[in-house]
C-alpha cells in the first residue's frame, strides 16, 4: 500500500453530534433552515417506505435486455460479471464479484433519460434492477463514487437504501456533492456504514480490504488534487481476475494520470503491479471518451497497450448529448488497439460517423453491455450486438 488513508470527510462534526446530543443536532437544524428540514424528512420518509417494502415484497423490476448465456449466474458463481449499463449520458457500472462475493456499483448517475440502442430506457428500469438484483442476492454493495459530478452519483440512492451501503469510497469530499447526496451519505452514516475517503495523491494496491472474491481491486490514483478538480480526482480503479484487468477512470483529466508532470500518478501505481502489465485490459474511457483537459491523452491510450494487451474500450456516453465520445479519441484508442474485429459504424462528436473495426463498446451503439470472465476467457454480451460483441 502507498500513500494510504481513508477517512470520513465530515467524521468530526458527527461525532460531535453524537457526543453533545440533541441539543447539538437542534442547533444545526436551525442552521440549516425550514427547507433543508423538509427536504430531510421527505428523504428519510422515502427511505423508510423503500425499506418497509423491500422487507415486505420482492423486487420484480423488468429484465434487462441482454441474453446470457448459457445461464444466469448462482449464489456462488465463479466468474466475474461486469456491466455497463445504460443510462445515457452517464454513468452506471454494476459488479457482480466471484464467489459469493459483495457486488460493486462503481459510479451511478445521469443527466439525462437514456434513449438509443433503439429503445427508449428509463433510468429507473436501471437502477430498480440493480435493487433487484440486490435483494434476490442478499448481498450488500461495495460503492465507489469516483468523484462529485451528478452523472456519476445522483441515481445510486434510488438503487440502494442507505441501510444496505456498508461501505462507500468517495474520491471527492462530503462538501462537494449535492444535497440530497449528502443527505443519503448522512443516511448511511447514521445506519453504521463507513464513508471511505481518500488522502490527496492516494494509491491503494495489494490491500486486504480490497480483495473482493477472487478478484482484486487496486486504486491507481485517487484525490489527486486534494480537492481542487473533482474531474482530475477521479478515482482510477482497476479490477483483475483471471488474467482480465478492468480499469475505470470515472472522469480523470491529464494530471490525474501525470502526463503535464515528470512523474505520472496512475501509470506509476500501473507500474508497480505486475497484473497490469501483463493481463489483458478493458478500459472505461475516462470523461465519457472525451478530448478535454487531457482525458485520453496519448501517453495513457499506448500504456494500455504496451504488449498489444488493449482488449476492450468502452464509452459510457451518448454522442447526440455532449459529443461524447470525441472522434479523435475515438480514432486515437483505434490506432492504440492490436487485435481487430469485422469494420462497423461507430457514432462520436454528435453527427459523424466512424467505420472501426476494434472492440469498441458504447451506449449508444449497444445499450446494457454485459462483459463476463470465465474461465480465463471474455463473454461480451450486448442489448444491441456490434461485432465487438463477442457473447452468444
Amino acid at each position: 500500500t502507498s500513500g494510504t488513508a481513508w477517512r470520513r470527510p465530515h467524521g468530526a462534526a458527527l461525532l460531535d453530534a453524537k457526543a453533545h446530543g440533541s441539543k447539538l443536532v437542534r442547533e444545526r437544524l436551525n442552521v440549516l433552515g425550514a427547507a433543508v428540514v423538509r427536504r430531510i424528512r421527505q428523504a428519510c420518509a422515502a427511505a423508510l417506505s423503500f425499506a418497509l417494502a423491500a422487507c415486505t415484497t420482492t423486487p420484480s423490476p423488468a429484465p434487462l435486455p441482454v441474453p446470457v448465456s448459457p445461464a444466469p449466474r448462482t449464489a456462488n458463481d465463479d466468474r466475474l460479471d461486469v456491466w455497463f449499463l445504460d443510462v445515457g449520458q452517464g454513468s452506471c457500472v454494476y459488479v457482480d464479484c466471484p464467489d459469493g462475493a459483495r457486488p460493486i456499483i462503481i459510479d451511478c448517475g445521469t443527466k439525462g433519460r437514456s434513449i438509443g440502442a433503439g429503445n427508449n430506457v428509463d433510468t429507473a428500469v436501471t437502477t430498480n434492477w440493480i435493487a433487484g438484483e440486490l435483494h434476490r442476492l442478499q448481498l450488500a454493495p461495495r460503492i465507489v463514487v469516483s468523484h462529485a459530478d451528478t452523472d456519476h452519483f445522483n441515481r445510486i440512492a434510488a438503487a440502494v437504501a442507505p441501510e444496505r451501503a456498508p461501505d462507500v469510497y468517495l474520491g471527492s469530499p462530503y462538501a462537494h456533492h449535492e444535497d440530497d447526496f449528502r443527505i443519503w451519505l448522512d443516511r448511511v452514516d447514521e445506519e453504521g456504514g463507513a464513508l471511505h475517503y481518500f488522502a490527496a495523491r492516494s494509491a491503494v494496491h495489494d490491500h486486504p480490504d480490497l480483495r473482493w472474491g477472487g478478484a482484486i481491486a487496486d486504486v491507481l490514483i485517487a484525490n489527486a488534487t486534494g480537492g481542487a478538480v473533482d474531474n482530475a480526482d477521479s478515482v482510477v480503479l482497476a479490477l483483475s481476475y483471471q488474467g482480465v484487468s478492468f480499469v475505470f477512470a470515472g472522469d480523470a483529466e491529464g494530471h490525474t494520470r501525470g502526463e503535464d508532470r515528470t512523474e505520472p500518478l496512475a501509470l506509476a501505481t500501473r507500474r508497480q503491479l505486475p497484473r497490469l502489465l501483463e493481463n489483458r485490459i478493458i478500459l472505461s474511457a475516462s470523461h465519457h471518451g472525451a478530448d478535454t483537459e487531457g482525458s485520453n491523452g496519448l501517453a495513457w491510450v499506448q500504456a494500455w497497450n504496451e504488449s498489444d494487451q488493449l482488449y476492450a474500450v468502452s464509452f459510457s456516453a451518448r454522442p447526440t448529448t455532449h459529443g461524447h465520445p470525441a472522434c479523435n479519441i475515438v480514432e486515437r484508442y483505434h490506432t492504440n488497439m492490436a487485435e481487430p474485429v469485422d469494420a462497423f459504424p461507430l457514432r462520436c462528436s454528435r453527427s459523424v460517423t466512424r467505420s472501426v473495426s476494434r472492440r469498441m463498446l458504447s451506449a449508444h451503439e449497444n445499450g446494457h453491455i454485459l462483459i463476463r470472465i470465465g474461465a480465463g476467457e471474455i463473454a461480451i454480451f450486448c442489448e444491441v450486438p456490434t461485432p465487438a460483441c463477442s457473447g452468444s
